[in-house]
């Protein structure tokens, strides 16, 4: 064996540099090792607890977002007919009355009775003009999200689609207790608390309290991570303002 190999081969029977560093530390700490094993415990525990926290917290949010699935989707069915009655309806009013003028049309009063009874059918379909009738259902089950899981993006995402809902019926206080009073983690910087603000911003002006309202807009102005909403915001400021006779402050917008 050359004089090389045999100061290569000594040479790989050291210790690795990283294995020896660790050895010194550890030969370092000896004194204290009960302390480090101790905070090294400590820290695990602390460690397992906040991963355990983030899991339950996860786990929770993936339960809240599927029962706000459930609603969403019954709201937007419901939504989704409605429209295809509307639809549907227009074309076949277009076709009675074309059958009316045709009256030499060969079947015409066959295919006009036939049509009328469709016609009949597809109004079903609308809204009946009963809030609990046509909302009944899903105003409950976004409640439900709501109250089981206020601190959720769900339960942020439920109080956005019910307060719509009861804006448009004109129900602006129970829409504002929807969104100030359900325990909702409004907190959160992320896109949903824009959302959540410019929601509540327009129920307050919806409620003719256009002093709130611009409160609402401009904490969204201010925000610079919700940069996007903040044309909306203003525009919205500005005319509210145009309400209050503050033209000054609309122009300044």
């Amino acid at each position: 064996m050359s004089k090389q190999d045999k100061l290569m081969h000594k040479e790989a029977r050291k210790p690795d540099v990283f294995i020896q560093v660790v050895d010194q530390i550890l030969l370092t700490l000896k004194p204290y090792r009960k302390a480090v094993y101790a905070l090294g415990l400590v820290g695990l525990m602390a460690g397992l607890g906040w991963t355990l926290m983030n899991w339950q917290q996860e786990k929770q949010e993936r339960i809240a977002q599927e029962s706000y699935f459930v609603a969403e989707r019954g709201f937007i069915k419901f939504q989704e007919e409605a429209e295809k009655a509307k639809t549907k309806i227009k074309s076949l009013e277009t076709a009675i009355e074309s059958l009316k003028k045709d009256k030499k049309a060969k079947n015409s009063n066959e295919q006009l009775s036939a049509k009328q009874k469709e016609l009949e059918t597809e109004k079903t379909k609308l809204p009946t003009g009963d809030f609990e009738k046509d909302h009944g259902k899903t105003v409950s089950d976004f409640k439900t999200v709501i109250k089981k899981y206020p601190h959720s993006n769900a339960a942020l995402m439920s109080s956005l689609y019910l307060s719509k809902i009861l804006s448009d019926a004109k129900k602006n206080d129970q829409a504002l207790t929807i969104l100030t009073k359900s325990g909702l983690d409004i907190k959160k910087d992320n896109l949903l608390s824009g959302l959540y603000q410019m929601r509540l911003g327009q129920t307050y002006a919806d409620a003719q309290d256009c002093n709130k309202a611009v409160e609402s807009w401009r904490k969204i102005t201010e925000n610079e991570k919700l940069g996007f909403l903040h044309g909306d915001a203003r525009l919205k400021m500005a005319v509210c303002y145009e309400t209050l006779q503050m033209l000054d402050k609309a122009l300044e917008i």
